[in-house]
C-alpha cells in the first residue's frame, strides 16, 4: 500500500484548482492501485467535497500548524497514523502541483526495499498547463523537490519518530531539505528513480497571498531547523550537495552532481556577464 501525504489549497474555483484537479486525474490513471491518500486539512473548506466528487480514495484529518498556515511535520504524521493500518506500507509525501508518469506508482513499489528513502530528480517544469499539455517549453526543475517517499519501517525506528517531534517543519520552507535529511540520517538506502518522473507545474502564489516575504521568513526558520537536525547527523552543512546522494542508475547522476555543487557558481557568472556585456 502506498500512502500518499499530502495537503491542498483550498478550491476557490481559480487557475489553482485546475492543476490540484490534473494531479488528482495522475493520481488515478496510475497502474498501481493499491495507494490511498492521507490528506490533512489547515481549515479548508472545500477539499473534502472536492475529493469526493473527484473519486479518489482519502482519509481526512485535521492539523495543527502551530500558528502556520502549513506544516510538513502535521502531513507525515498524518500518512504516519494511516499507515499503521497497513502491512509494509510507503509512506509518499508530496505537493498538489505535479503530474506524475502512469507508472509512477509502480516503479516505486519495485525499488522501494527496507531502509529506504526516495524521490525523483529533476523534475520537468511547466509554467502552464497549455505548456504541460503540448509538452512544450518545458525545463529540468533544479532548485527544489516536490515528492518523497520512505519504506515503513523507516517511521518505526524511535530515532526517527523523535527527530519528527524534536525538529519540526511548519511552514513550506526548506521542505525538501528536511526530507532529503531524514533520508540520509536515516535510511540505508537513498535512491532517485529517475527517468520515472514528475512535471510541475507553476501555481499562482498571489491567488493564496504567498508573498515572497512569507515564503522567505518561513524559508528562513526552517533552514536553521534543518541545519541543527543536520549537525546531530554528522551531515554535510552544503545541503545543497544532499540530492546528489540519492543515487540513480541513469547518466543523469553526473548532471545532478555537477548541478548540485555548480549551478549557482554558474548562475553567478551568467550574471556578471549579463553585467558586463553590452
Amino acid at each position: 500500500m502506498i500512502v500518499v501525504c499530502t495537503t491542498f489549497r483550498d478550491f476557490r474555483g481559480t487557475d489553482n484548482d485546475k492543476i490540484q484537479l490534473l494531479f488528482l486525474e495522475s493520481l488515478k490513471r496510475q497502474t498501481y492501485k493499491n495507494w490511498i491518500c492521507a490528506v490533512t486539512l489547515f481549515g479548508e473548506k472545500n477539499v473534502v467535497p472536492t475529493l469526493e466528487r473527484a473519486g479518489v480514495p482519502f482519509v481526512a484529518s485535521d492539523g495543527d500548524a502551530r500558528g502556520h498556515r502549513f506544516s510538513t511535520t502535521e502531513v507525515l504524521l498524518s500518512g504516519i497514523r494511516l499507515a499503521a493500518r497497513y502491512p509494509d506500507p510507503i509512506i509518499m509525501w508530496t505537493t498538489c502541483d505535479v503530474i506524475l508518469d502512469d507508472h509512477f506508482f509502480a516503479e516505486v513499489v519495485r525499488r522501494t526495499q527496507p531502509s529506504t528513502c526516495g524521490t525523483t530528480y529533476p523534475h520537468v517544469d511547466y509554467r502552464t498547463i497549455d505548456d504541460l499539455r503540448h509538452t512544450k517549453n518545458g525545463r529540468y526543475f533544479w532548485e527544489g523537490g516536490d515528492l518523497f517517499f520512505f519504506s515503513g519501517d523507516v517511521f518505526r525506528d524511535s530515532r526517527v519518530r523523535e527527530a519528527l517531534k524534536t525538529y519540526r517543519n511548519d511552514g513550506w520552507g526548506a521542505t525538501e531539505y528536511y526530507l532529503q535529511a531524514l533520508g540520509l540520517a536515516f535510511c540505508t538506502h537513498c535512491i532517485n528513480i529517475w527517468p520515472t518522473k514528475l512535471a510541475k507545474i507553476e501555481n499562482d502564489r498571489t491567488l493564496t497571498d504567498e508573498t515572497r516575504s512569507f515564503l522567505t521568513a518561513t524559508n528562513n526558520v526552517n533552514g536553521a531547523i534543518v541545519r541543527d537536525l543536520a549537525g546531530r547527523c554528522h551531515l554535510s552543512p552544503n545541503m545543497l550537495h544532499w540530492i546528489s546522494r540519492f543515487r540513480t542508475l541513469s547518466p543523469m547522476w553526473f548532471v545532478i552532481w555537477f548541478q548540485s555543487r555548480f549551478r549557482l557558481h554558474i548562475l553567478g557568472i551568467r550574471y556578471h556577464l549579463r553585467k558586463m556585456l553590452p
